[in-house]
Formats: C-alpha cells, structure tokens, sequence
C-alpha cells in the first residue's frame, strides 16, 4: 500500500529582527553559531547587540526552523582621494547543513542588496568565509590580506627608515578603556585613507571591550599610543600577548590588531615599540599585500608570509555613484560596459570623464553595450575588484573576462591606481 507523498515545505521567509518574537540577538546569534558549528557565549551575543540594528538583520524561516541568517552593518567607506560614501558591509551569512541548496543564500543575498539600495547606499562589502561563493552575486576582490609573522630577532630597520621625536603610552584597555574611546576613534578617522570603514560609537565599544569576538575585543588588550611633540596624539597600536614558555625560556608572540599613524614615521615608531616588547620572539600581525615594512626593513624576508588571501569583495549597486565619488590619477574618458546578472537594473553603460582627477560618470544607456558599443566590457565583480585601485584591468583582460583594446585597458589602469593601495581593519 502507498505512502501519501510528503508536504511540500514551505517557501523560505525572510523575518526582520525587528520583528521577532524573543531575544532577537540571542536568536540571531544561535543561528550564526550552529550555520558556522560555533557556540557563542552569552558575553558574544551581548558584544553584537550593540552593533546590529533589528531592521537590517534578518533569519529564514522554512517550515517555522530558523535555517539561516544575514545582515547588513552601515559604513562609511573612504575612496581614493578622500571621499566617503555610504556602503553596506554584509556579515553573519549563513545556512543550516540541514537547509542547504534550498536557495536560502541568494534569498538572503537578493535582500540584502535591496534593502542597502533603498537606503541610497552605493555598494556592498563583505569579507568571505570561502572565496568561491559571492563572485556569482556581482562582488569582486577588491583588498587582499597577508598574515605575517616577524621574528623579532631578525626585525632591524634601515638606518634610512623616517624617525619621528614623540612619545609613546602604553595603556591597559580594560582599566583606560573611558580614555581609549575619546582618543582612538579620532585618531582612525585622521588616518582614514582608501578603503578605511568608519566606526560608531558602539562599534568601537566591541573593539576595545572585554569579549572575544571576530569585530574585536579581548579581556587582555593593550593599546599604544603615540604623541607628538606637542602633546597630540597621532598614532595607535592595538594587540595582545599569547604568553608562552618553552624549556628554554619565553616564546610569546604579540597578537597585533591594528598599527595607525598619522605619517609613516609614526608608524614605524609604533612598530618598532612592537617589536622591542621584553620577552616576545614573534610578532604576528595582518598587512596588506605591500606595506611599508616591505620597504624599510633591512631584511625583507624577516616579513614571514603565512597566508595570503582575499579579505574585502566589493560589489557596486549605484555604478555612476561610486565611480564619480573618487579621484583617480590620471585624466581620460572612458565608456563602460557593466553586465550585472543579478541585478540588471544596476548595469549598464556609463561614461566616465576624468579632469584634473576629478570625476564625473553618467549612465549613457540601460543595456551594457559590449565590445562594439564601449571602450571596455566586464562583469559588475570585475569593476567592483578595481574599484579602489587594487588589481589590473589589463591582467584581468588576460584571464578572458574583460574585453577592450590595449590604449583602453592602459588609460584604465592608469586612471584607477591608488597609492597608497587600499586597506581596512575593520572586520565585520
């Protein structure tokens, strides 16, 4: 005798944290953490209550189970030249084992988007647990990240390096924590630079706060503060120890978080107070793909790569916003193409017209054109990845996926270059 088939499930609904019927963070969270195989601790879950504002956070709910979770944080992100726009940065994605390949992602990610461009928010950001998920929804690499480690033994700077007079306060967060929020935050926003993320209030209260989490925080932090001559504060350092003992004595290493200066002599004062802390062996810290101490350190190969990897996909929504809001470094006119699969009504072709580096770009038409009716032709994740200046137009023609002649893809190049290149911080 036949079984009778089973109920279709459900279709998956997206519910605002604003509208949830219990502890919307607490469930958020429980979410998050069982998509990721993560317990979060109660201390977690009441770091990210101050950060993640109910009406841009949302769960799937199929058949009444909670099967997934996403959000979008609000930024400010600094573009070459200064500028900033108002950006969405994407976090907390994730989906059940038991409700995957449901279309719960690109439900997520469909609302995601609309809800940033309703809110005049010119691009979306994220950072990527695996690096082959969001190239299909329009987001580009636009910042990579190494992981270093620099033994301190072998860490000595060029007698050429700048020096700056100053001085340098130590500070144990959790007791100067009062002190930290006032000079921090104004400091991160003198030295913001391209691809900088601004920071609320309350963001940086997880950054300097006790809990663990991966926006910031930790019972254990120290902070660095360097002061010119007279008296301003122009520089910080943010890390922590990972005390450890060997049978021959100390191998700890610093934990760095952040190194911001106002000039690169600043920072390398920071750096150089890091690399002299008393019984430490390792220094490990992020960097962009090139920084500063490639430069100065008399042996490069002190800067011990151990991973290098993508860290912020960018994915424009407003193309004539985000192109015209930047400086670039060379003058020119250029017509682009922009195909965007996912959301048509954000490509298309556009004019870009560059003067005495500033910018004006206009949609031409609502179609991208192609070869034959622009001067280049690329995906809207290949624009996003060249962006704030990163990558190459002409290597990236190379691989097949941008079409144009060889003058176009030069005056692109050099239009679009940023020095320094772009770089962020922040982690959401």
């Amino acid at each position: 005798m036949g079984s009778e088939p089973a109920a279709a499930p459900e279709i998956c609904t997206l519910r605002s944290l604003a509208d949830g019927p219990r502890d919307p963070h607490e469930r958020f969270c429980t979410v998050d953490g069982l998509a990721f195989g993560l317990s979060n601790s109660r201390a977690y879950v009441e770091a990210k209550r101050h950060i993640m504002e109910t009406d841009r956070f949302v769960l799937a709910v199929v058949d009444g189970v909670d099967a997934g979770a996403s959000g979008n944080f609000p930024f400010q992100l600094t573009l070459p030249g200064g500028a900033h726009v108002r950006v969405a940065g994407v976090g907390d994605v994730g989906v059940l084992t038991s409700h995957r390949r449901r279309g719960i992602l690109r439900s997520m990610v469909d609302w995601l988007l609309e809800d940033a461009a309703a809110r005049g928010e010119v691009a979306s950001l994220l950072t990527a647990s695996q690096a082959t998920i969001y190239g299909r929804f329009g987001y580009g690499m636009a910042v990579p990240m190494r992981t270093v480690e620099i033994p301190v033994t072998a860490a000595r700077l060029r007698d050429d390096a700048p020096r700056v007079d100053g001085t340098l306060l130590l500070h144990d967060v959790a007791v100067d924590r009062d002190e930290l929020l006032d000079l921090l935050p104004a400091i991160h926003d003198r030295c913001a630079a391209s691809g900088t993320l601004s920071r609320s209030d309350e963001w940086w209260g997880v950054v300097l706060g006790d809990a663990e989490t991966y926006v910031g925080g930790h019972p254990s932090q120290r902070a660095l503060v360097h002061h010119a001559v007279d008296g301003t504060p122009d520089g910080y350092a943010l890390y922590r120890h990972d005390e450890r003992w060997g049978v021959h004595g100390s191998d700890s290493a610093l934990e760095v978080r952040e190194v911001v200066g106002m000039t690169p002599a600043v920072e390398l004062a920071l750096w150089t107070a890091l690399l002299e802390v008393d019984l430490v062996t390792t220094v490990r810290a992020p960097l962009p793909a090139h920084h500063l101490l490639d430069d100065v350190l008399v042996d490069q190969r002190a800067l011990r790569c151990t991973s290098l990897r993508d860290h912020i996909w960018l994915r424009p929504i407003d193309v004539a916003a985000l192109l015209g809001a930047r400086t670039y470094a060379a003058d020119g006119v250029l017509t682009l193409s922009i195909d965007d699969a996912v959301r048509p009504g954000s490509g298309g072709t556009f004019r870009l017209q560059v003067d005495g580096g500033s910018a004006s770009c206009e949609r031409v038409s609502p179609a991208p054109l192609g070869p034959s009716g622009a001067d280049l032709s690329m995906s809207v994740a290949d624009l996003g990845a060249r962006v704030l200046g990163a990558g190459s137009f002409r290597a990236v023609a190379r691989a097949g996926r941008i079409q144009g002649d060889a003058d176009a893809l030069a005056q692109a190049d050099a239009m679009f270059d940023a020095d320094p290149p772009p770089w962020t911080d922040t982690k959401f």
